[in-house]
């Protein structure tokens, strides 16, 4: 949703612009647009399981797609987070478990993390949930929250047995401290100085 409309793909595999009042049509682009659009900087960001990701107007009027980044491997998750160095970037995980840091002005890749920590036990693929800050990225996958600084370098900063983060990360205004709620609902503290992790034990969800 964005400026009184809705952005949704369509079982044809078209990019459709809705009013979100009447539902009425506002244009249509055809092509093999699959998952959920997202709106970052009046850009529309959608996957194309040909063209891979691909970036149009608010018009519809295309701007670039970059089949770079494999489209069979795009996760499914597009992921724009509001920060001073990031302000007109996008960032697309795969199924690879590497992060891209992509241009939205012209779709060129900036840089690419590789095998950013996938699930120890090398079971199911689990999405990357990002969150930014003034300087650097904080990233979680399932058993690890990591620090990504500005030219893609990767710090851990906190490991756990898969799944006791959840994926609701919460920068705090001063950047010192991630707050997080885990998959068994309770919520956690993440000192980003030393690394350490508190609890507080919910009685329920």
């Amino acid at each position: 949703f964005y400026d009184g409309n809705l952005y949704v793909t369509g079982a044809d595999g078209s990019l459709n612009q809705l009013d979100a009042v009447t539902g009425a049509s506002q244009w249509t682009v055809s092509g093999n647009f699959e998952g959920k659009p997202i709106i970052s900087k009046k850009t529309v960001l959608v996957k194309d399981s040909t063209k891979g990701l691909c970036a149009f107007s608010l018009s519809g009027k295309a701007q670039w797609c970059n089949n770079n980044i494999s489209p069979l491997n795009i996760g499914g998750t597009l992921s724009v987070v509001r920060s001073r160095f990031i302000d007109k970037n996008v960032f697309v995980q795969d199924t690879k478990y590497n992060l891209y840091k992509v241009s939205l002005v012209n779709g060129k890749e900036q840089w690419t993390v590789s095998d950013i920590l996938p699930p120890a036990n090398g079971g199911t693929y689990q999405n990357i949930y990002i969150t930014g800050g003034k300087n650097s990225l904080y990233a979680y996958n399932g058993t690890a929250v990591v620090k990504i600084n500005t030219f893609g370098s990767v710090t851990v900063i906190s490991k756990a047995s898969a799944n006791s983060y959840g994926g609701a990360l919460c920068l705090s205004g001063s950047e010192t401290t991630l707050y997080n709620l885990n998959d068994a609902f309770n919520f956690q503290i993440i000192d980003l100085a030393s690394g350490t992790t508190s609890t507080v034990t919910s009685s329920g969800n």
